[in-house]
């Protein structure tokens, strides 16, 4: 990995994590120029976001040197925080390294309101931790394929009709002596199975009306019927994802792997997050 490389991916691992986040991202940018009161400064990627309507920056220090960050490194680079912030240019500091850090370079950035990371592969990192998780939801989903009914001889009544009802049955409405109930409700009514029990699978229904019921749309009569029949039930949908395994995935963690928060970040570019 090139350091052109390494910084292109600080910038899209910056802008996975900072999706899923409660704020609005203005603006994730690599290779940023800004003047500070004493010198001007190169600042590998630097992630602008809006909390609250304010904005607010995050200065990405992207080291990839052969031997672990150094003290020295980290006093260099709060230098530099420090001397954009008397140019009125505000921002939290952020040193990204692969190589891994000594012990005082995290003293002196953390001394000064800055951080050190470590991207890397994850390693032992997951002794004891979740790596794989399949998650199975089964839907099961009220059902009816057909409905149809016994229409009584014609009372003559307007409105009401022995040719085929041209109306939604989730529009209808069966209304006996014992009250009103829908079509829908009617169809599906003993087919159900309880909860914690298979599906029922669909099946036919036929429900027997002596005398004649009404069937009812919008409040008026438009029938009377014998018999309402068709075929209901409930069918199960089962829907399957697996996340992992995350040996797959890359992590951009602080440089010490029992402490701290942990953003995993996948290939495909979405970020979850796991530790305390």
């Amino acid at each position: 990995m090139t350091p052109r490389e390494h910084e292109e991916l600080v910038r899209d691992l910056v802008g996975a994590l900072a999706a899923p986040r409660d704020v609005r991202t203005v603006g994730i940018e690599r290779d940023v120029q800004l003047e500070g009161r004493l010198a001007h400064h190169q600042i590998d990627v630097v992630w602008t976001f809006e909390v609250d309507g304010v904005e607010r920056r995050v200065f990405f220090e992207c080291r990839r040197h052969r031997t672990p960050l150094e003290q020295r490194d980290a006093f260099a680079w709060v230098g530099v925080l420090a001397d954009l912030a008397e140019a009125g240019v505000h921002g939290t500091g952020v040193m990204v390294t692969v190589t891994g850090h000594q012990s005082g370079a995290r003293a002196v950035a953390e001394g000064h309101g800055a951080y050190v990371m470590e991207l890397r592969r994850p390693a032992e990192d997951w002794r004891g931790r979740v790596r794989r998780i399949v998650l199975e939801v089964t839907q099961r989903v009220p059902d009816i394929t057909s409905v149809d009914f016994d229409h009584a001889p014609s009372s003559g009544a307007p409105g009401v009709s022995e040719e085929p009802l041209r109306i939604a049955v989730d529009r209808l409405f069966v209304r006996t002596r014992d009250g009103e109930r829908s079509v829908r409700e009617v169809m599906l009514s003993g087919v159900l199975a309880p909860a914690g029990c298979p599906a029922s699978g669909m099946r036919a229904v036929r429900h027997e009306y002596d005398p004649p019921a009404d069937l009812v749309h919008e409040g008026r009569v438009v029938g009377r019927i014998t018999a309402l029949h068709g075929v209901a039930g409930e069918t199960e949908r089962v829907l399957r994802q697996v996340i992992g395994p995350v040996d797959e995935m890359l992590m951009w963690m602080t440089g010490a792997p029992s402490a701290g928060r942990r953003a995993l970040v996948r290939p495909d570019g979405t970020a979850g997050r796991t530790g305390p």
